[in-house]
């Protein structure tokens, strides 16, 4: 039997990597000791820490972004590109995968393209991974030379709707719908792996417009705001469990009333599985306000909150919270509503589709 080889490329953020490690985990389920997988991210993203702790092999291309660059700074990063490719080309045809998945971020563009134009020499397939309601770049263009292309969301805008295949965003199999929380009103507050120094500041604003709470904390900072927020509410006396970041966010999920949290593909997928609705605060400065569209996406379906960085969101987030203290019955409806975002399959409809 011919040894199943899967490559994974992109990287740069957690919900990239971990949806890649989700579908690694499922195809090495499938193959067992017939599977033969490759990770190739960034130089500078979290992968490098992330994925050989999973015990993947990981190979890093030095990228950078284009889209927002200008001047000189646009300039350094065209000239990567060459030698992106061709350590790409390298590597791809010296591990000649059955399948290659861009899961998104800089290092999926070279990598996936290579996939894509010299995978008949071996029989090879290439995919996407399109975790947002809007696709970036990156996905846009790739998307006019993979096969496949696997949406979270029934919408994906950009991408050549023949190629698409509904399903939901790949998760790890340590998530599953956890019971109603029980016990004190709790808040988690979480801005992804990497943190949210926006955000922070927006919760920070809402608790001193509010000191009487009466609420308990979870917060996980990020490294370069923990010291900030640490001293913040330590110095309005609220005894708040402050990290820079949290491993065991099942457990976090399991203790939360309500999440406060960004509104990436990966978190969305997430808080669906586990059954606990969330007060989104969008980064305002991601690519083509994909966050934004999320985060609307949600709150369409009434399965959580939405409030939008800005001078008044303070004032917003504190009115919601003492709203939602009062009446925990609406957290209920739509934590309930939030579950029929949970995508059960994802994983397992992508490695069935990588495998014909």
């Amino acid at each position: 039997m011919k040894k199943k080889k899967l490559l994974i490329a992109g990287g740069g953020t957690g919900g990239h990597i971990m949806a890649g490690i989700a579908v690694i985990e499922a195809w090495k389920e499938k193959y067992g000791s017939d599977a033969s997988v490759l990770f190739i991210g960034g130089e500078r993203g979290l992968e490098g820490r992330i994925v050989p702790s999973h015990g993947i092999e990981l190979k890093r291309l030095k990228v950078a972004a284009l889209k927002g660059k200008t001047g000189l700074s646009l300039i350094q990063s065209l000239l990567l590109l060459p030698y992106a490719f061709f350590q790409s080309m390298v590597w791809v045809i010296q591990f000649r995968p059955t399948a290659t998945l861009g899961v998104g971020g800089y290092a999926s563009g070279p990598c996936v393209l290579v996939a894509s134009l010299f995978q008949w020499l071996w029989g090879g397939k290439s995919a996407l991974l399109e975790q947002n309601t809007v696709s970036g770049l990156t996905n846009r263009i790739l998307g006019k030379w993979v096969g496949l292309i696997f949406s979270a969301f029934s919408e994906a805008k950009g991408l050549p709707q023949n190629k698409l295949i509904i399903s939901g965003n790949p998760t790890r199999k340590n998530f599953e719908e956890l019971p109603k929380s029980e016990g004190d009103f709790r808040v988690f507050v979480f801005g992804g792996s990497q943190g949210a120094v926006g955000m922070n500041t927006v919760v920070m604003n809402a608790i001193r417009q509010a000191k009487d709470l009466d609420i308990l904390w979870t917060h996980q900072t990020g490294e370069r705001d923990y010291d900030r927020v640490f001293q913040f509410y330590q110095s309005q006396g609220i005894e708040a469990e402050v990290s820079p970041f949290i491993e065991d966010m099942k457990k976090e999920y399991q203790r939360a009333s309500v999440v406060i949290c960004r509104s990436g593909a990966s978190t969305l997928s997430e808080l669906a599985i586990v059954g606990r609705t969330a007060i989104f605060i969008p980064f305002p400065q991601a690519s083509d306000q994909h966050q934004l569209k999320n985060a609307e996406n949600f709150v369409k379906s009434k399965a959580a909150w939405c409030i939008e960085e800005g001078p008044d969101a303070a004032q917003k987030l504190c009115n919601l919270l003492l709203e939602l203290k009062k009446s925990p019955e609406q957290i209920e409806e739509r934590a309930n509503q939030i579950k029929s975002f949970a995508p059960h399959r994802a994983t397992e409809i992508i490695v069935k589709e990588l495998s014909k």
